[in-house]
């Protein structure tokens, strides 16, 4: 409990700067919980200092495309938003607003925007039925299932953001990256938010990063998420127990086509 342990790393493009997450175990008092704040440190040894501060854990570092920003994640505002942070230092700003929290986020190749994953907020009647405690849970049915949005780094003329919804539908988004030309979005879905489900069924396609129609590309039984592209855009590798069920989770790694075809 004593040890503070790093984790989450990310390198800057350039190559000068790591960014990583400790964990530190706070146990005072009525404290038990863990702590989690960002380091920076040079690849050469120049420096290594703790980049975020306070009482709110942050996560997820991730330098921008362009190197000029680090971005995390942080519950500061209640919920689990996207910050972003020069790298020289300064303020942190918030980035994202959303009603239920980010999930998971990645940068646009062009560092002008961010897609991110949100669980669907709930419908004004269920707000309504929760505040009236008419709320009924009924096991397995009603999913909250998770899907990708963007939001721009740049505001508009009126101080806000743009975001956009970019997937929907009766799925759950579990992994998503971007095209190096930042057209598309290879994403991994299951078909419920549920353990079980993630564990026997996931499939991926493409969809614009404008949003637009949503394009199969692997669909078939057992599980494959988790897709990323080759630097060339050509190829997609994912994890994968070749189309079929393995309960226990085992998996390799896969590549296909960007444009579909064979399986590797």
């Amino acid at each position: 409990m004593s040890i503070e342990l790093p984790t989450q790393t990310s390198i800057s493009p350039n190559g000068k700067y790591i960014a990583y997450v400790v964990r530190e175990a706070l146990t005072e008092g009525e404290k038990s919980e863990y702590l989690n704040h960002i380091w920076l440190a040079a690849t050469d040894g120049a420096f290594n200092y703790q980049f975020t501060q306070g009482d709110k854990s942050c996560s997820s570092p991730q330098f921008s495309p362009d190197g000029e920003f680090l971005s995390f994640m942080s519950s500061r505002s209640g919920k689990n938003q996207v910050y972003i942070m020069r790298i020289n230092g300064g303020e942190a700003e918030q980035l994202s607003s959303t009603k239920n929290g980010v999930n998971s986020y990645k940068w646009s190749p062009d560092s002008k925007n961010i897609a991110y994953t949100m669980t669907d907020p709930e419908t004004d009647e269920e707000e309504k039925e929760k505040k009236e405690k008419r709320d009924i849970i009924f096991t397995d049915k009603n999913f909250k299932n998770s899907h990708i949005y963007t939001i721009t780094l740049n505001k508009a003329d009126s101080g806000e953001r743009k975001v956009k919804q970019i997937t929907s539908g009766e799925f759950s988004v579990n992994g998503f990256d971007w095209s190096p030309d930042g057209l598309s979005i290879a994403f991994s879905h299951q078909p419920e938010p549920t353990i079980n489900s993630g564990f026997i069924e996931s499939d991926i396609s493409l969809v614009p990063s404008d949003s637009g129609e949503i394009v199969s590309l692997i669909k078939r039984p057992g599980v494959d998420n988790n897709p990323v592209y080759s630097p060339n855009g050509k190829l997609i590798a994912f994890e994968s127990n070749g189309g079929k069920a393995e309960a226990v989770g085992l998996t390799d790694v896969w590549t296909v086509s960007s444009n579909g075809g064979i399986i590797n």
